[in-house]
């Protein structure tokens, strides 16, 4: 997978409201890797999501995310 940001970026961004930073900053947040075949688009053909609305299963245990946003 190639590196986003510019040499020694991330693999992945998450995008936030500015209103909700501090409080990313102050919990732990996890990642859950799903199928990706469970989950059609949502309001095509400008799909601006995709959902499953059924029980889907994780592919393996949540991947604690570390902090690498910079605090104030």
């Amino acid at each position: 997978m190639a590196s986003i940001l510019g040499p020694g970026g991330a693999t992945r961004m998450h995008a936030i409201e500015y209103a909700w930073l501090d409080r990313m900053r102050a919990v732990h947040l996890f990642a859950y890797r799903l199928p990706a075949d469970a989950f059609t688009p949502y309001d095509s053909p400008k799909s601006h999501a995709h959902v499953f609305t059924g029980a889907v299963s994780p592919l393996g245990p949540p991947e604690r995310l570390r902090n690498a946003a910079p605090r104030k």
